[in-house]
């Protein structure tokens, strides 16, 4: 499906100085789109959005459960894109109520916003965290919802109150299960860093990388520029139903221990002893996580462009460019 950007939109991104929002925020204004991004930089960076010199870029730090549709300035918005969340399985333990008021009050707040402001469509994110741990390998849109942390539970219930919502007020509103992304712009450091920026920095200063479970762990690792192309494709799609749920992914399992291999080789470290310690495994992790993609590129269209080898390449080589050194 080809879109024609000739037409300037205006999206009202939610998150957007994160890692999938600021990804999303540089494709659009390649695109000369009209952009309004939220978020209250509790998980976000200012860096990721440095857009003073784009005319058509406003920035508003607010908290989605604050946010209100008189902040928008009766702006005529066509679509919203809403990514803030509190992620993380570990800090949705450690914090369920929190998690709960943001990923789910903070979220029905946007439907709020969407229906008063009657956009096009709201595309939100939700999570592959949803399917807990399946008995099936391979996760699909219709099976039974599983969560096994505070944070999939809070994915799984916004999405039932989504579907509710969108057949009641008549609202155009799709749900994306991102898989693991991985890509530009994600968070390194922290407790809650996600695997694959956590790894690059440890081996970048020679330190140990801690291994939960024996490293067969596995997991659809999927590079960003998917996500924002889905993202896109769930704008301009016309699908029959008010609410609608994908799975977007690639489709392949890529356990952890193959991801350090590939770290390691992309990073030129094959002549260097790797130091690795081997830890319990996660409470509410889950040992297996794959994606059937086939209703996302039956009804979008939407097919992965960049694999996962492809992708922790072009990532790594990237951060090398930029940094010249990881």
């Amino acid at each position: 499906m080809k879109i024609n950007f000739k037409k300037k939109f205006t999206w009202l991104i939610t998150g957007g100085a994160g890692f999938i929002g600021s990804n999303l925020i540089k494709f659009l204004i390649k695109k000369k789109q009209n952009i309004i991004c939220i978020d209250n930089l509790e998980t976000g960076f200012k860096k990721n959005i440095n857009y003073k010199n784009y005319k058509n870029f406003k920035f508003l730090k607010i908290d989605i459960r604050k946010l209100k549709s008189s902040n928008l300035k009766k702006k005529k918005i066509d679509f919203i894109i809403h990514l803030a969340a509190l992620g993380s399985v570990p800090r949705s333990f450690n914090n369920p109520q929190k998690t709960n008021s943001v990923n789910v009050d903070g979220s029905l707040n946007i439907i709020k916003i969407c229906q008063e402001i009657k956009c096009k469509k709201l595309v939100f994110a939700s999570s592959s965290s949803i399917y807990g741990n399946s008995k099936k390998n391979i996760k699909s849109e219709n099976d039974r919802q599983n969560p096994i942390s505070p944070y999939g539970v809070s994915k799984a219930t916004f999405e039932n109150y989504a579907e509710i919502l969108a057949n009641f007020y008549k609202l155009k509103i799709i749900g994306l299960r991102f898989f693991n992304v991985f890509g530009p712009n994600q968070n390194e450091k922290g407790a809650y860093s996600a695997v694959i920026p956590k790894w690059l920095g440890l081996l970048n200063k020679d330190k140990t990388i801690q291994i939960n479970g024996d490293g067969t762990t596995s997991r659809d690792f999927t590079y960003i520029d998917n996500v924002v192309n889905a993202i896109i494709l769930s704008c301009f799609k016309n699908t029959n139903n008010y609410f609608e749920i994908f799975n977007i992914a690639c489709q392949k399992t890529i356990n952890l221990n193959y991801v350090l291999k590939k770290l390691v080789y992309y990073m030129r470290l094959n002549k260097k002893k790797i130091k690795i310690k081997n830890l319990p495994f996660k409470k509410g992790d889950i040992k297996m996580s794959l994606a059937n993609i086939n209703k996302a590129k039956k009804l979008l269209n939407y097919k992965p462009m960049i694999q996962f080898d492809q992708g922790l390449e072009i990532y790594i080589n990237n951060k090398i460019k930029k940094n010249k050194s990881i």
